[in-house]
C-alpha cells in the first residue's frame, strides 16, 4: 500500500489467533509493506491495525504513515501485532492513540512482538498509546528480539495491571 486509508473497519472474529481490524498478514511467507497513508479507527480481538498470522515468516514494513486510533479489544496489539516468526520494520511515521483492554496478556498499546519475532522501530514518534496490560507504547514477550536506535520518542504511555495493582501515568520520554 503506498498512501491511501484503510480506516474504520471491523474483524469480528473472536479467538486469540483471529484478529486484524485493517489488515491481517497470512501465509507462510507473506509480505506487507505500508508507506504512509493512514490505518485508523480499525479494530479487532487482537491486532487492531495490523495483525500478522501465527508462526510463519512474515515481514511486514511500515514507513512514514499513521497507525493511529487502532483498539485490540481482548488480546495485544493495539497498533500492530507482530507474530511468532514475523518481521517487523516501523520507520518513520506516527503510532498514537491505538490501545489493547487486554488485561491478562501481554499488551503493546502502540505495537506488540511475540516471541520469536524481530522488531525494529526507527525514527517513529510512539505517543499516547495504552494498555490494559503490559507496555503503552511497545509491548513484548521473552524471545523477541526489539531494535530501538536513536531518534525514537515514547511519551506518554499508560500500562494498568489487573486491578489497579500498576498505573503509569507520568510522562515517559526515551531517546535511545
Amino acid at each position: 500500500m503506498s498512501g491511501g486509508y484503510v480506516t474504520n473497519n471491523l474483524a469480528r472474529a473472536q479467538g486469540y489467533f483471529d484478529g486484524g481490524g485493517g489488515f491481517l498478514v497470512c501465509g507462510d511467507t507473506g509480505k506487507i509493506s505500508v508507506s504512509g497513508g493512514y490505518i485508523t479507527g480499525n479494530q479487532a480481538y487482537s491486532g487492531g491495525g495490523i495483525r500478522t498470522n501465527w508462526k510463519n515468516s512474515v515481514e511486514l514494513t511500515v514507513s512514514n504513515g499513521y497507525v493511529c486510533a487502532n483498539l485490540a479489544t481482548d488480546a495485544e496489539g493495539g497498533g500492530i501485532s507482530l507474530n511468532m516468526g514475523g518481521t517487523g520494520l516501523v520507520t518513520g511515521g506516527y503510532i498514537n492513540n491505538n490501545a489493547t483492554n487486554a488485561d491478562q496478556h501481554w499488551g503493546g498499546g502502540g505495537l506488540f512482538g511475540a516471541t520469536g519475532s524481530n522488531l525494529y522501530i526507527r525514527n517513529v514518534l510512539i505517543t499516547d498509546n495504552s494498555a490494559g496490560g503490559f507496555g503503552g507504547g511497545v509491548g513484548g514477550v521473552l524471545g523477541m528480539l526489539l531494535g530501538v536506535p536513536m531518534f525514537t520518542v515514547f511519551y506518554k504511555l499508560t500500562s494498568q495491571i489487573t486491578h489497579d495493582r500498576l498505573t503509569r501515568k507520568e510522562i515517559d520520554i526515551h531517546k535511545l
